[in-house]
C-alpha cells in the first residue's frame, strides 16, 4: 500500500524498472549482467491494517535470499546486488550473516535512501518518504507503473481530492505516535478545559458543565448510565452525516471510503492494543468496556478523518474532540448537562 494515489505493487514496479535501466547501461559499458524477477513481496507487519496488505516475514524473506544466493553461486555467479525498492526490508544483518558463509560477493542499495542523495533537494520540494514526492514523480512516469494510461489530473497535488486523501493517509499512519489514554484520571488542566468548552460550544451545547473522571470504574459506570443526552448524540450524528455530504462534492465514493477505512483499520490496531494495557495497569479487567472504549476512539478517529475529507476546519466539534485524545485523555460524553473527560 503506498497512500491513496499510488497504486499496490508500486515498490515492485519502481524496483523492476530502476533494475533494468541500471542493468542496460551496465551492459552497454561491457559489463555481464544478469537481471533476476522482481521478487513481489516484502515484510508489511507495519502495514497489515490496509486491505489485501501481503506480508513476508523477515526471517522468510531472508531463507528465500539464502537459497537464491545458493543457487547463484552453484551456476557460478559471484557476484549480487540486491537492489531494495521497500522500506520494510532491513538485509543488512542477514548480509552481515552470509558473509564468510558463501563466496560470493554481496553488496546492498537501497535505492529510495542514496540514488541522488546529493541532488534530491535540487529536484524535489519535498523528497519525502513513503509516497512522497521521490516514489511518486517515477511511479507517475513510467509506463505501467500507475496504470497503462497515467491520470495526470489524478496526481495533481493541486487538486483539493488529491490533498485532502494526502491528509487522511498522514493521519492515518500517526495514529500510532499519540500518547493515548496517558494522562485519564488525573485533574484536568486548563487546556484540557479550554478544549472540551470548544468543543461543546461548537457542537451547541455552551452551557455544559466539563466533569472529571477519576478511574476506570468510574468511567465504565458512565458508560452503563441510560441516561445520555440524546441531543448531544443527535447532533454529533447530523455532523457525522453533513461532513460524508461535504467531502462527497470532492472525493471519489470509493476513494472516500478506502480511505476512512484506512483510518478506522489503523484506529482499532492502535486502540485496542493500548485501551487493553491501560486498563491491566490500573488493575481494571471489565473486557466488555475495554472493548467499548477501543470502539469509541476508533469512532473519534473515523471522525477526525471526516473533518481533513471535508476540510472542515480545525475548530470543527470532532477535531477538537479528536484534540483531547492526542492529549491523553478519553472524552466519554454528555449526560444530562454535563460532559465527563475521563
Amino acid at each position: 500500500p503506498h497512500n491513496l494515489h499510488l497504486p499496490y505493487g508500486t515498490d515492485t514496479y519502481e524496483a523492476d524498472a530502476i533494475s533494468s535501466r541500471v542493468c542496460e547501461a551496465a551492459f552497454q559499458r561491457g559489463a555481464r549482467v544478469v537481471m533476476l524477477p522482481t521478487i513481489p513481496y516484502g515484510t508489511e507487519t507495519n502495514l497489515m491494517g490496509f486491505p489485501l496488505a501481503m506480508n513476508l516475514n523477515p526471517s522468510t524473506l531472508a531463507m528465500v535470499i539464502r537459497d537464491l544466493v545458493d543457487s547463484l553461486t552453484t551456476h557460478g555467479v559471484n557476484k549480487l546486488l540486491i537492489l531494495n525498492g521497500h522500506g520494510g526490508n532491513d538485509f543488512k544483518p542477514l548480509l552481515r550473516e552470509l558473509q564468510g558463509q558463501t563466496p560470493m560477493q554481496l553488496f546492498l542499495c537501497d535505492w529510495f535512501r542514496h540514488v541522488a542523495a546529493d541532488v534530491q533537494s535540487e529536484i524535489f520540494e519535498d523528497a519525502g518518504d513513503h509516497a512522497g514526492e521521490m516514489e511518486t514523480a517515477p511511479a507517475g512516469h513510467e509506463h505501467g507503473m500507475a496504470g497503462d494510461e497515467t491520470d495526470e489530473e489524478a496526481l495533481d497535488p493541486d487538486l483539493p481530492e488529491y490533498q485532502r486523501l494526502t491528509a487522511m493517509a498522514k493521519f492515518a499512519l500517526g495514529l500510532n505516535k499519540i500518547p493515548w489514554l496517558s494522562r485519564v484520571g488525573r485533574p484536568l488542566s486548563q487546556e484540557d478545559l479550554e478544549l472540551a468548552e470548544a468543543y461543546l460550544s461548537a457542537l451547541g451545547f455552551p452551557g455544559s458543565h466539563v466533569s472529571a473522571v477519576e478511574t476506570w470504574e468510574e468511567a465504565a459506570g458512565f458508560a452503563e448510565n441510560p441516561d445520555w443526552n440524546s441531543e448531544w448524540w443527535e447532533a454529533e450524528e447530523q455532523l457525522r452525516a453533513g461532513l460524508v455530504t461535504q467531502a462527497a462534492e470532492d472525493i471519489d465514493e470509493v476513494d472516500l471510503t478506502t480511505a476512512l477505512n484506512h483510518i478506522a483499520g489503523q484506529a482499532a490496531g492502535v486502540a485496542t492494543e493500548l485501551v487493553s494495557g491501560a486498563a491491566i495497569d490500573a488493575g481494571y479487567d471489565d473486557d466488555e468496556f475495554v472493548t467499548a472504549a477501543a470502539g469509541a476512539m476508533v469512532a473519534a478517529c473515523y471522525a477526525a478523518g471526516l473533518v481533513l475529507a471535508a476540510d472542515a476546519g480545525e475548530d470543527h466539534p470532532f477535531a477538537l474532540k479528536f484534540r483531547l485524545l492526542e492529549t491523553g485523555r478519553f472524552p466519554l460524553g454528555v449526560i444530562g448537562t454535563t460532559f465527563s473527560l475521563f
